[in-house]
């Protein structure tokens, strides 16, 4: 409930993301459907239990402007329930239509500490569908890029690898990865075209 804004509907202001289970508790993000005030937006976690006790983790600091929805958008949290990875995009000179923005990986401890950015922006795709996914060892993380593929990175920046895909399309579009339990397949949705 704290972190509704003052007549804003719950359904348009936040949404979880990702369980901790170990810490009992969820990972959101915080959106105002507002055009002038982006103080609040960001990435918090909340009891699972009552949604009491948010705790900020992120700060945006590219809010929405335009044709940019902009901001962070949380990942998946690491298998030990200790770090966090999420997307964050940034306002770019258009490259092409739909093309304002770019986004890199971050990853954070769950404390909202540690920030480290791991891939360079314009790697990772800077729209909801591509967001991070932990694989259950923890070693990679798995993400849509921009221009369509899959990717995995070591979380600490390290090990970027592409997973080839086999589209009949030029213009396909990965999204939303994740890890198969025992960590040896991914499953995504793919955009063809």
């Amino acid at each position: 409930p704290a972190l509704l804004a003052p007549g804003v509907p719950a359904w348009r202001d936040r949404s979880a993301w990702w369980w901790v289970a170990r810490r009992n508790r969820l990972v959101c993000d915080r959106r105002i459907f507002n055009p002038s005030d982006h103080s609040h937006d960001g990435s918090y976690s909340i009891s699972a239990a009552d949604g009491s006790d948010p705790v900020r983790r992120t700060v945006k600091p590219y809010p929405p402007s335009g044709q940019f929805g902009g901001g962070d958008l949380p990942g998946d949290v690491s298998p030990d329930g200790r770090q966090f990875v999420f997307t964050r995009a940034r306002q770019d000179q258009p490259q092409a239509r739909g093309r304002e923005q770019s986004a890199a990986l971050f990853v954070e401890r769950i404390d909202g500490t540690g920030l480290r950015q791991i891939t360079d922006y314009g790697l990772a795709n800077s729209h909801d569908g591509g967001v991070a996914g932990w694989s259950p060892e923890g070693s990679k993380i798995v993400f849509g890029g921009e221009h369509g593929g899959l990717f995995t990175i070591g979380p600490d920046g390290r090990t970027l690898a592409s997973i080839p895909l086999r589209a009949s399309a030029s213009s396909s579009l990965a999204f939303y990865p994740a890890w198969s339990p025992d960590g040896t397949r991914v499953v995504f949705g793919m955009f063809l075209g």
